[in-house]
């Protein structure tokens, strides 16, 4: 105990920057107030009232009709629906934030268990890249996401084969490694992305074993995961969802700025490590966050990318940056790496979170606004652009007693309107963000807005 706390009492600045990010994020949600959002939000709020997790996860998990099986994501998001449904929109975004925050932890401490970072300054500067990555962001925006939950499956398996040479008990070995995988491959699709990145650190870290057991249970393990890969891609090529998300299988992701971007990073890390490998300083596990990197930019080939698809990219560019760190021989140097990072992530999040959480909170300030009565008596229909909204608008509308308020979809609106149709009698609700739409002519009139232009905004036909 004597030795152990000057060594924590080293590690208390380290620490205190980390929550700073981590507090930095909740002032910034607590100043936007976000209301609940147009991308599964109503509905799972809905269930989240009328049962439990395992009812929640059940529901929600997924089969062969949507090709995917995401149970164990759905158990982790529950507790936030759950507050959400008590305490509201505020609440529900800081549990988001909180759960983000755990799932990024946890995945710092299995990647440094399994590459040995060896000071706390190294976790401070994994999880500030990890938050500096342009589309981490969307875990906090969309608290529905699987990615968190596949994030924290990565890490577990990432742990238990950094942990798994040490277990003296056979059945302990295996118990742990079925009870971990189903977790893992259970929370979406996408942890086929970190499967090349399993079997590497797998083969990489083994030696810690040593002996002729390590290499069966390698080559055993090894089969395993590839078995229960070949099952998820056999559940994806038979569902609707997946199959719907299928890229072109062609060269035009090289295009894609994102792409770019991911596969520069991508360069310079692998450039860094054949450089040590000339200069006889390379570490087998320091490969780890380049195959993860590589397998994450094939995903372009196959995948119709999506934005909030690439958060998980967060985890594998904040341990690139961690292992350079670690190769640093200075510790000041790693201490000035990760204080640019905390500053650099802290600013990117101010300047991101209120954008969007401003769309958001526009939803929650129209809804108790006072137009918003006379439309409900009117019985009046409000489109918006995004196909999803309408259905969890009208259950946010229903639940504050708005029975005469109806969203609808903007493209089932009647393409042909009368010239004499007085103003009011058509209403469209956009923003900049999250359902874009404008008036493309001076037809339209703006008859609600916060202020914002980029927030959600009220028109009226003329």
């Amino acid at each position: 105990m004597k030795r152990s706390a000057p060594h924590a009492a080293r590690n208390l600045p380290a620490l205190g920057l980390g929550l700073a990010i981590f507090i930095i994020v909740l002032i910034a949600t607590l100043h936007s107030h976000p209301y609940f959002g147009n991308m599964d939000d109503g509905r799972l709020l809905s269930l989240a009232q009328s049962g439990g997790p395992l009812h929640f996860a059940n529901y929600l998990a997924g089969g062969t009709e949507t090709g995917f099986i995401r149970a164990t994501s759905m158990v982790i998001v529950w507790p936030t629906y759950w507050l959400g449904t008590v305490a509201g929109p505020v609440w529900f975004y800081l549990a988001n934030t909180a759960l983000v925050f755990a799932c990024l932890i946890v995945f710092g401490s299995a990647m440094g268990r399994l590459l040995g970072w060896k000071s706390a300054w190294l976790g401070v500067v994994f999880l500030s890249a990890a938050l500096l990555w342009p589309y981490t962001a969307e875990l906090f925006f969309y608290p529905s996401l699987s990615e968190k939950g596949i994030i924290l499956g990565a890490a577990l398996m990432f742990w238990w084969i950094a942990e798994a040479p040490r277990f003296t008990s056979q059945i302990a070995y295996w118990v742990s490694l079925v009870a971990v995988s189903l977790f893992a491959f259970a929370t979406k699709t996408q942890i086929l992305i970190f499967v090349p990145g399993f079997l590497y650190a797998l083969w990489a870290c083994r030696s810690t074993a040593g002996g002729q057991l390590s290499k069966v249970r390698a080559i055993v393990v090894s089969g395993y995961l590839l078995l229960l890969s070949a099952l998820l891609l056999m559940l994806a090529l038979r569902g609707s969802y997946t199959k719907a998300t299928q890229g072109s299988f062609d060269m035009s992701f090289l295009s894609d700025r994102r792409f770019q971007f991911l596969a520069v990073l991508t360069i310079l890390y692998v450039l860094a490590l054949v450089t040590r490998v000339i200069l006889r300083r390379n570490q087998p596990p320091d490969w780890v966050p380049a195959v993860m990197l590589i397998s994450m930019c094939g995903t372009f080939v196959i995948w119709d990318i999506r934005n909030y698809f690439l958060a998980i990219a967060s985890v594998m560019v904040g341990c690139a940056a961690a292992a350079v760190a670690s190769w640093m021989r200075s510790s000041w140097q790693q201490v000035g790496l990760a204080v640019v990072l905390v500053i650099s992530a802290s600013a990117w999040l101010l300047f991101r979170l209120p954008a969007v959480y401003g769309s958001l909170a526009s939803v929650g300030d129209f809804l108790a606004s006072p137009i918003v009565k006379q439309l409900d008596a009117e019985r009046a229909t409000v489109y918006v652009s995004c196909m999803e909204a309408p259905d969890h608008y009208n259950r946010y509308a229903a639940n504050l007693g708005l029975s005469g308020l109806t969203f609808a979809f903007l493209a089932n609106r009647p393409s042909v309107v009368p010239s004499d149709q007085p103003l009011g009698n058509e209403y469209i609700f956009g923003d900049a963000r999250l359902c874009p739409w404008s008036p493309d002519s001076a037809d339209w009139a703006t008859v609600w807005t916060t202020g914002d232009a980029k927030a959600f905004q009220l028109f009226a036909s003329r």
